[in-house]
């Protein structure tokens, strides 16, 4: 049974990470700020810590077989460093202790562009209120990039807290055409599956309805 570090934990997704990760049989370490804002769970270990402390993240992720990210905070204008420094103390770790495999959630800001050259935050049209956070996204997607690790970036559009449908669909490193709002408990079905699945290794995924 994998034991799997879920950072973010006590966010929207985070929880239904946790709760696709015990679906199909996997041991969680739900890492919290405030273990008092988690509801026990059975096959849930709750870690106290802060992303930003690089010692706290590195004990919650000794032992363990790999890790879920659904990190984020802040607003769209002002969304702090928690994503790209928190990414960036997860791969330290992950690197120190050998454990290779983290499926993260980033932002469709980061994928390729589907015509012309460069990222889809850095074409012409992309909305200026996304500007800020698809920075933090970068950051956060740079740590995986410029690491050794078995890395997979979920990249989806706007993410309602609603229950899995079963409808979504995916590509490497480009966002689907006409992309729609993604129930976030689709997205944490795909990314607990992908953690095992291995379809995009090293891979941004651009994910949506």
């Amino acid at each position: 049974m994998p034991t799997l570090v879920v950072f973010g934990a006590t966010g929207r997704t985070g929880r239904r990470l946790v709760t696709a990760a015990l679906a199909v049989g996997h041991s969680v370490r739900a890492f919290v700020r405030e273990p008092s804002q988690w509801t026990a769970l059975l096959g849930v270990t709750v870690v106290k810590g802060d992303v930003l402390d690089a010692a706290a993240v590195r004990g919650a992720l000794h032992m363990a077989d790999g890790a879920l990210s659904a990190l984020g905070g802040g607003t769209t204008n002002e969304p702090g460093n928690s994503r790209s420094e928190g990414l960036q103390n997860i791969v330290a770790a992950m690197t120190e202790l050998g454990v290779q495999r983290i499926v993260a959630l980033g932002g469709g800001g980061v994928l390729d562009a589907s015509q012309g050259t460069g990222l889809r935050s850095e074409q012409p049209h992309y909305p200026e209120i996304f500007r800020h956070v698809t920075r933090e996204h970068r950051r956060a997607w740079e740590a995986l990039r410029d690491s050794a690790l078995d890395w997979t970036y979920a990249c989806p559009p706007d993410i309602p807290d609603r229950e899995a449908t079963g409808a979504f669909r995916v590509l490497g490193n480009v966002m689907p055409e006409v992309p729609k709002a993604l129930a976030n408990g689709d997205l944490a079905h795909f990314m607990v599956h992908e953690w095992t699945d291995r379809q995009f290794s090293r891979c941004r995924v651009g994910i949506c309805r």
